[in-house]
């Protein structure tokens, strides 16, 4: 599910002059810990990516490496990039567990080809380039987390599936009569930086090394007849493999054969009973250990599987591995087959948000017992939250730090962020100051996932008023952009279409008049605006406005709950809102408009919201 956490991309363009490459300047509003890059995009032949140096610009060439590689295909070698000014902002902690790095990676591939022309992105393929694009930068993730990016729905959970092809299905959650016991969603931060690029090789990484052993073995033990199947996983073999391998050759199920939910749960409970009967080697196997049942050589194994993505470890746990990952794949099962249920009447919403909060508490245990991505902070945090009345409580992300995400009853949210605040917060980190502490508690929703807003002829009329030097509202003149104010933002869409007016609250968006950093390229000598912030305080923004500038604005929300109670992993919903010639200069008002991507929702003045 999408929470209203988010990276913004602001992007100005400008064609390079014929010959000539392309060049890339990138500028964060944070500028102190981000600081501004500058690089050109060859002409021939790849994007430059040094996965090695952990450098925060690397995630938009990530983005850029993918995106390229899609318009390439479309468009023959001769393609030529659009030079790029690029402002980000956001509220996603990085390394927080909330996939800052996806959702960064999703805006930046996404970005580059709406700059580029690009007006029809299939949602398929936007999810594989993004997927493709992050592991540029050493981090193979899976793609569950882009996918939940682009395919999420408002107050919905998601089941995301890769075979026989990439689908996802929404199911709605629970909405209860009981007073008090409404569901509410609550991310703690555990303030532990879950730097995947650091400490993948002995995390992360590791992870998918082992489960692809996991896999190998398992099917050597069960002498399949034919070898696994290949994927698009980072090593090419997953347990996903072994298990329609296995069905196929003990059962003669395969991919052609249709297998309804009910089986599907009996295939995985068999498949946990198989691992702990024949994994059984619970302190880990060795490589030598490991090459003796493959039938391979120590140096085999690591040229295959060790050294393409590198890992530290003296014995892998295949054993653990496989039972987290068989055992989190039936309950993504039984969570999906509860909001079922839910949704058909068939069971109450108290008894089916007691099924999920059972749920989502038995995948922390898997987590920290089994999969070991969990961590003492994480698991404290979950403890205090029940303690104090949480339904449910779970890490989020890829573990070993960052946040976790807690199903709460709603006449319990302030008693959950007390404790957490006097028994974690106030011990750990004494120091943290009330605004630090509101930032590491977020209270959020189910949101929505990929849109494309248009900005329309009436901000049009504005800007050439602002350009010919006649006095006019910045409001006015922002005219139907969308307010980056979270809780705000469906309303002010819903008014955005039905009134043809933006309604934006200047505040938010004067975080982002950091724009200015963007100093080249954009227009100048244009007279500054003076504008209403906060709806009553006066604020001065001395932002240029610029004579048909085209402006390509990205919001990505971040997706929340890795396989929530085992049914969702945490991803990003990608918005992005596109100008003709629109704002303009070093001011650019952001916001992830929650229009869903089916459709296309008209505004009054001709901008609207596109299905990309």
């Amino acid at each position: 599910m999408a929470i209203t956490a988010d990276v913004l991309q602001a992007v100005s363009i400008s064609t390079p002059p014929t010959g000539t490459p392309a060049k890339i300047r990138i500028a964060n509003v944070n500028s102190k810990k981000f600081p501004n890059r500058e690089f050109e995009v060859p002409l021939e032949g790849d994007i430059p990516i040094d996965a090695s140096e952990l450098e925060w610009s690397n995630y938009f060439r990530a983005g850029l490496k993918g995106a390229s590689g899609v318009l390439r295909q479309k468009r023959g070698q001769d393609f030529r990039h659009v030079s790029m000014d690029i402002l980000v902002d956001g509220t996603v902690p990085a390394g927080g567990g909330l996939s800052s790095s996806a959702a960064f990676v999703c805006a930046s591939a996404l970005a580059v080809m709406k700059a580029n022309g690009e007006e029809n992105i299939d949602k398929k393929e936007l999810v594989e380039c993004a997927i493709v694009s992050e592991r540029s930068v050493g981090v193979n993730s899976g793609g569950l987390d882009q996918s939940a990016s682009v395919f999420a729905l408002k107050d919905s959970g998601m089941l995301i599936t890769f075979k026989p092809t990439l689908s996802a299905t929404n199911v709605a959650f629970p909405t209860t009569k009981t007073p008090g016991r409404s569901l509410v969603f609550l991310i703690a931060q555990s303030l532990v930086a879950a730097d995947k690029h650091v400490t993948a090789p002995v995390c992360y990484n590791l992870r998918v090394v082992e489960c692809t052993l996991a896999a190998l073995v398992l099917a050597k033990i069960f002498n399949l007849s034919k070898p696994l199947p290949e994927d698009g996983g980072p090593l090419g073999l997953s347990l996903r493999g072994f298990h329609d391998t296995y069905f196929e050759d003990k059962e003669n199920i395969t991919d052609n054969t249709e297998v309804d939910g009910a089986t599907f749960k009996l295939q995985l409970e068999k498949l946990v009973q198989l691992t702990h009967d024949y994994l059984i080697q619970e302190e880990g196997y060795t490589r030598e250990d490991i090459a003796q049942l493959l039938g391979l050589s120590v140096d085999e194994i690591n040229a295959r599987f060790t050294t393409k993505v590198p890992v530290r470890a003296e014995r892998f746990k295949l054993r653990q591995r496989a039972l987290h990952v068989f055992s989190e794949a039936l309950r993504v099962q039984e969570f999906m087959e509860a909001l079922r249920q839910c949704e058909s009447g068939a069971v109450d919403a108290d008894a089916t948000i007691d099924a999920l909060a059972a749920i989502v508490n038995a995948t922390q245990e898997s987590c920290r017992e089994q999969y070991e991505c969990s961590c003492p902070e994480l698991d404290e945090l979950c403890e205090i939250a029940l303690r104090h009345g949480g339904f449910g409580s779970r890490l989020t992300g890829a573990g070993w730090g960052g946040c976790s995400v807690h199903l709460v009853p709603e006449d319990k949210v302030d008693a959950v962020k007390v404790a957490w605040e006097k028994e974690y917060y106030g011990k750990r980190h004494p120091d943290m100051t009330r605004e630090e502490l509101e930032q590491a508690i977020v209270v959020t929703k189910p949101g929505r996932g990929s849109i494309v807003y248009t900005v329309g002829s009436k901000a049009e009329a504005h800007l050439a008023a602002l350009d010919a030097g006649h006095e006019a509202h910045l409001l006015e003149a922002l005219g139907v952009l969308v307010t980056h104010a979270p809780d705000l933002r469906d309303e002010l869409v819903a008014r955005l279409d039905g009134a043809g007016e933006a309604r934006l609250e200047l505040a938010q968006v004067l975080r982002l008049a950091a724009a200015d950093l963007l100093e080249h390229g954009v227009g100048r000598g244009v007279p500054a605006v003076q504008a209403v912030h906060d709806g009553a305080a006066e604020a001065h923004l001395r932002a240029g406005l610029g004579r048909r500038v085209q402006r390509v604005v990205v919001a990505v929300q971040a997706v929340q709950v890795r396989r929530l109670g085992g049914s969702l992993r945490r991803g990003d919903g990608v918005g992005l809102a596109v100008g003709g010639r629109v704002v303009g200069g070093r001011l650019v008002a952001l916001g992830p408009a929650p229009a869903a991507l089916a459709g296309v929702e008209a505004g009054a003045d001709g901008g609207g919201v596109d299905g990309a």
